[in-house]
């Protein structure tokens, strides 16, 4: 991918127009869509590449924006300042390695589209009294999907909201592809930020692509409730799954 589909790419995302980046850099609105049509390229010394970084991860004032910014570029947010973020955005915007345009184009198609997780859920009530030696074990894709469940349903009958703390390092195939499964799943984790409930995720970086725009998928709209909070590890390089 060249510098233009790169630029689309971040634009799209944090729903940035041409003659918004234009005003900011004080350039007529038609060399910006040259620029991202490919027509016209920036000379790395003109200071506009710079310039663009910098107004991009300041527009990127919402968790879920800087989320999006640095799942695509590899940044990681919560263990860098902003002018260092600004860097990396610029040296990805010149020469960083490129995802695939298909899988970037599949989910740019997708980002004017997110809505908050909606599907027909019952939430049962469960009675939770002391402590108990009993326990179940899940096997294959399946079971992990019931054992997710479960376990936000015994949070959600919980006499007090607490915090949720997630991390896994394997494909995300297992929630993903069952697509009504992942409403439902996002529609349990909206209930519970209803109820007070806080969700800590640590994120895996070393996902391909085409995995970490799909993980976005899921979870830009759960960021928007403002009850999700992103960490990433990334010198952590030992596989757990």
């Amino acid at each position: 991918m060249d510098f233009g589909k790169k630029l689309s790419l971040l634009m799209s995302v944090l729903s940035v127009s041409n003659s918004a980046l234009a005003k900011a850099l004080s350039v007529d609105p038609s060399l910006i869509s040259r620029w991202r049509s490919g027509s016209r390229i920036p000379a790395k010394d003109s200071g506009y590449i710079e310039m663009i970084a910098s107004y991009l991860v300041e527009h990127a004032k919402m968790e879920h924006q800087k989320l999006a910014i640095c799942e695509i570029t590899g940044c990681v947010p919560e263990a860098l300042e902003k002018e260092e973020l600004k860097e990396l955005v610029k040296r990805w915007l010149m020469d960083a390695p490129i995802p695939d345009t298909r899988v970037i184009g599949g989910f740019l198609s997708k980002v004017g589209l997110f809505r908050i997780p909606q599907a027909q859920v019952q939430f049962p009530t469960m009675t939770l009294e002391g402590q108990t030696a009993n326990f179940e074990v899940f096997f294959g894709k399946e079971g992990k999907q019931r054992a997710a469940m479960k376990f936000l349903l015994h949070a959600m009958n919980s006499k007090e909201p607490g915090t949720i703390l997630l991390y896994s390092d394997e494909s995300v195939d297992w929630f993903l592809v069952d697509r009504e499964y992942a409403l439902r799943l996002g529609a349990t984790m909206i209930e519970l930020t209803k109820r007070g409930w806080k969700i800590n995720m640590v994120h895996t970086l070393s996902r391909d692509i085409s995995e970490m725009l799909r993980a976005i998928e899921f979870w830009l709209p759960l960021y928007m409730t403002g009850s999700v909070t992103p960490y990433y590890n990334p010198k952590y390089r030992v596989t757990l799954f």
